[in-house]
């Protein structure tokens, strides 16, 4: 299973924060967390602690061979989460996702997230961008000031829509 890739935008928000904490500014103020979000997708194949353990030696050695230093590290299985009844899976997944964001970052000056995946979007109809546009709301209601990253390959996109 592919538990955790870095060829994503991983590296870039780890970068950015990495930027922010060196701040003078807020360098007195500021600690960089790592918050990883996961799913035990392995069909029992691997205990959540085998897979914590993975992704946090490999969230480790990454941010060392970019020189990056990460006060805190967590790691969060979100098929622990509270089940939201009555909601569909991808909403189910995006309200958990909101509720961890929000619980360990309260006190946060900024919070960095990966942008969901949007790929499947461009081949669909405009009720599917409405939906992904629809789940970024739900995303980042109630969250401080945060960016939400997305590492591209040539085609840039700036939106102040949300």
């Amino acid at each position: 299973p592919n538990v955790l890739s870095f060829q994503d935008s991983s590296s870039l928000l780890l970068q950015l924060a990495f930027i922010l904490v060196k701040s003078r500014k807020w360098a007195k103020h500021a600690q960089l967390r790592v918050n990883v979000l996961y799913r035990n997708e392995s069909d029992g194949e691997f205990t959540n602690d085998v897979l914590e353990e993975a992704i946090e030696e490999h969230v480790r050695e990454f941010c060392l061979s970019i020189r990056v230093n990460v006060n805190v590290f967590r790691i969060i299985n979100i098929d622990a989460s509270t089940s939201d009844e009555g909601s569909s899976a991808p909403t189910m997944l995006v309200n958990r996702c909101r509720r961890v964001v929000k619980s360990y970052s309260d006190k946060t000056m900024l919070t960095l997230l990966p942008l969901p995946s949007f790929e499947h979007v461009a081949t669909h109809d405009a009720a599917t961008a409405a939906s992904y546009c629809d789940s970024l709301h739900s995303l980042t209601e109630d969250l401080g000031p945060l960016f939400l990253v997305k590492f591209g390959e040539g085609t840039d996109i700036v939106t102040d829509a949300l």
